[in-house]
């Protein structure tokens, strides 16, 4: 989690900095922090799955996926 918040918050950091003129404004998906990013939140979230997943009642199962999408940006 902690990684994929890193990459985030360099990804708005450099997207602030370039303003209008940031490469990837209009694909943000292609952006090597951005990927990197997606792929840290999936694993953080199989990993949670792995711990809890299958004890947990499908309402926090299903928490745990929507805080995973709340964060992904892809």
């Amino acid at each position: 989690m902690l990684a994929a918040l890193a990459d985030q918050r360099a990804f708005l950091s450099e997207w602030e900095a370039a303003g209008p003129t940031f490469a990837y404004r209009d694909r943000i998906g292609a952006h090597p922090r951005v990927t990197a990013a997606s792929a840290a939140l999936r694993r953080a979230y199989d990993e949670l799955m792995k711990l809890y997943g299958p004890a947990e009642p499908a309402r926090n199962r299903a928490a745990f996926f929507d805080y995973h999408c709340a964060l992904d940006f892809l």
